[in-house]
């Protein structure tokens, strides 16, 4: 090391550096440990932290970090609502990704005599342009009351989806079965919207009541290393979709010899989500009923956009 501050008590191994191991290992004086991690030197919270960090990189690590502790950040599987969201959002990106995934495959399927691919792409589009421009629109209504009717629209689609099938002979068969998944995506990519605004509202709340000790500005620093932590734990487990949707319609069929085993048991998990959002969330006495009912979802909130 060309210099040795005060404060520097380790250093970082990862693939920025461009020595191995055993080069920087020679290069670094013994009494520094070295920490063989991917990318944690760009946290505020890395294990080796170092003075005045960059304002602006810091803000943005403080919304979503990119390698926080990963031991400090565990608290959030012993948080109920970590798991909760983790289902809803299986239903809301989950089910984004998975159709995306789906769509074009099932309706080659279902309507061999279409070609539905040149519409394919219309579907993650009309998703993306949803989710984009309903941020601000969570924000100001607040996310858990559009997420519960996010998902009775969702249920909404897959019944014309269901009603199409039922009905192939028809002329009018093919054009209701697009527009229905048009509307699941439009609705999924909405969701996927209220679902990240529900986060940090959740954990501004939860973190209040389960750590009275910490003072106020504590309380925001723990609520948002939190629900940064459950925001990216929630998504790879909604990304699964991917997988659980199409294998669910490939399943249907060489078993029934149709799809609609797979909808039904889709409209029944939309469901189960319209009642789990409605119970812990908007009905009166819910998490957040009184911060949606007051006319704004909460100070000092990510907003959704």
């Amino acid at each position: 090391l060309g210099a040795e501050p005060a404060w520097l008590t380790g250093v970082v191994f990862g693939p920025q550096v461009r020595d191995s191991l055993p080069v920087l290992r020679a290069k670094v004086p013994k009494r520094y440990r070295i920490r063989r991690y991917p990318d944690i030197t760009h946290s505020m919270r890395s294990q080796y932290p170092v003075q005045n960090w960059d304002v602006a990189h810091a803000l943005t690590s403080q919304r979503e970090q990119i390698n926080p502790r990963p031991l400090d950040q565990a608290v959030i599987f012993r948080r109920t609502h970590n798991w909760i969201m983790c289902w809803l959002y299986t239903g809301t990106f989950g089910s984004f990704i998975g159709f995306s995934a789906a769509f074009p495959l099932l309706s080659r399927i279902l309507y061999p005599e279409v070609n539905a691919l040149k519409y394919a792409f219309l579907g993650p589009l009309v998703g993306a342009l949803s989710r984009a421009a309903a941020g601000k629109a969570c924000d100001r209504i607040g996310g858990g009351r559009i997420t519960f009717w996010v998902f009775i629209a969702m249920s909404a689609g897959v019944m014309g989806i269901l009603y199409a099938i039922g009905n192939k002979a028809d002329a009018t068969s093919f054009p209701v079965f697009f527009a229905s998944f048009l509307f699941l995506f439009a609705a999924t990519g909405v969701g996927n919207a209220s679902t990240f605004q529900m986060i940090p509202a959740i954990m501004r709340k939860e973190v209040a009541r389960l750590e009275p000790g910490l003072n106020a500005a504590e309380r925001v620093k723990q609520s948002d290393k939190e629900a940064a932590a459950i925001i990216g734990f929630t998504s790879a487990i909604a990304a699964y979709g991917a997988f659980f949707i199409p294998k669910s319609f490939g399943t249907s069929i060489a078993m029934t010899g149709g799809a609609e085993t797979a909808l039904y048991a889709f409209l029944a998990f939309y469901v189960s989500c319209v009642l789990a959002t409605w119970w812990f969330y908007t009905r009166r006495g819910g998490l957040l009923h009184d911060i949606e009912h007051g006319g704004r979802a909460s100070p000092a909130i990510t907003p959704a956009q």
